[in-house]
């Protein structure tokens, strides 16, 4: 067996990664959700790829995102064929390490909940489950109807809106929005401390639901983890339907 740590991926390991996870993603019925590139990795020189090779054969494969300095998130796959031998758990090790070295001892992992083989290895090496994140899609034929008590005001910035809402002169709350070929996509739903509780919430989703419909948007998208419960049932109870899962699993290295 041969293991590789690289910063970056060549051509060829790229093509061997992409051919491996698609294999399991067809064995395990999953999407495949990977992390293949380093570029956007907050630690540059990090080490962020993982590669065990049998012969020329790819047969395990993990990589590190890096969102900030103090955080990681870990995704793996390995062969169906290679399974419960130990690869995972000597490529984890390896990334371990170097997660040490920069002082990242909090480790997450991502796993789609169909993947049972993912669920045994992390139980397996001891890690637990923390979370889960689903991603949301609008049902584009369901009108927002938003109370019209809010007034909106809609500011371009680079790739998206920076979108607030004014009870009169008063700013209540905002909204970032990415748009990319006409799909958007929520992040940072907010209302100020001072106006919570009044169904500001609700209105300024639905204001920027209308808003973003109105300018063209063809389809409309967020995230929201199960640990916030208040912002999945707001966001289900308007128009929201759960199209994608991934569970987050943790572990210390301490």
């Amino acid at each position: 067996m041969n293991l590789i740590q690289t910063r970056e991926l060549s051509e060829n390991q790229l093509y061997d990664a992409k051919t491996l996870i698609d294999l399991c993603r067809l064995t395990d019925h999953t999407k495949g959700i990977s992390f293949l590139e380093n570029g956007v990795n907050a630690i540059s020189d990090f080490p962020a790829f993982y590669l065990m090779y049998n012969g020329n054969m790819l047969i395990s494969f993990l990589s590190v995102f890096l969102p900030n300095e103090e955080e990681c998130e870990i995704y793996a796959n390995t062969l169906p064929e290679y399974r419960k031998k130990g690869y995972f758990r000597q490529l984890f090790e390896l990334a371990s390490e170097q997660l040490k070295k920069y002082g990242i001892y909090e480790v997450k992992f991502v796993n789609e909940p169909g993947c049972e083989a993912g669920r045994e290895a992390l139980g397996r090496i001891g890690a637990e489950p923390e979370s889960s994140e689903y991603l949301m899609s609008y049902c584009m034929q369901q009108d927002a109807n938003p109370l019209g008590n809010l007034r909106l005001e809609a500011e371009e910035v680079p790739n998206g809106r920076w979108i607030r809402t004014f009870r009169e002169n008063e700013p209540v709350g905002s909204v970032q929005v990415e748009i990319e070929q006409n799909v958007a996509a929520i992040y940072n739903v907010e209302v100020f401390p001072e106006y919570r509780g009044r169904g500001y919430g609700r209105e300024t989703l639905l204001q920027t639901i209308q808003y973003l419909k109105q300018t063209g948007c063809c389809k409309i998208l967020l995230h929201v983890s199960s640990s916030n419960p208040i912002a999945y049932h707001l966001y289900s109870h308007h128009g929201f339907v759960h199209v994608e899962q991934l569970d987050y699993w943790k572990k210390s290295l301490q």
